[in-house]
């Protein structure tokens, strides 16, 4: 979490420093808006204060120690990473493209459908692996005995 919020000041610092159109551009885009095109400046807005509220719980101690403080904690950040790095970086590095012009992305119904199918295989797999490993360990544990 640090890291990431380090690395996206490098990015800003490199992007406005340089003063490069093609670098400034998608950052302005995804944190204001470009040209009136705007549609994932509430995501990144978003993202931004979900990182932030969790590198407060993160840091500070009495936070941390508490385990429920702590596991909203890691699901702000999970949240935070996944619309930065999803949202963010593939369609917003995009968006404002190459060639000076835009054309906003938002995916389509049948896109998200598959998204989510996908994401439930995974976690039907994992639902599995993780029967099988607990099973093997509970057998582990009663040889020992």
């Amino acid at each position: 979490m640090f890291a990431n919020v380090f690395l996206l000041g490098l990015e800003l610092f490199t992007a406005f420093y340089s003063n490069i159109p093609g670098h400034m551009h998608p950052f302005i885009y995804l944190y204001a808006g470009l040209h009136g095109h705007g549609n994932l400046v509430p995501l990144m807005w978003i993202s931004s204060i979900l990182a932030a509220i969790s590198l407060v719980l993160l840091v500070v101690p009495d936070f941390r120690k508490n385990e429920k403080i702590l596991a909203f904690a890691c699901i702000t950040v999970f949240l935070s990473l996944w619309i930065d790095k999803g949202f963010g970086l593939i369609i917003g590095g995009f968006v404002p493209n190459m060639f000076e012009t835009i054309t906003e992305y938002w995916p389509t119904k049948l896109e998200t459908m598959i998204t989510i199918g996908i994401w439930a295989t995974g976690f039907l797999v994992l639902t599995i692996l993780y029967k099988v490993a607990i099973a093997v360990r509970e057998q582990g544990t009663e040889v020992d005995h």
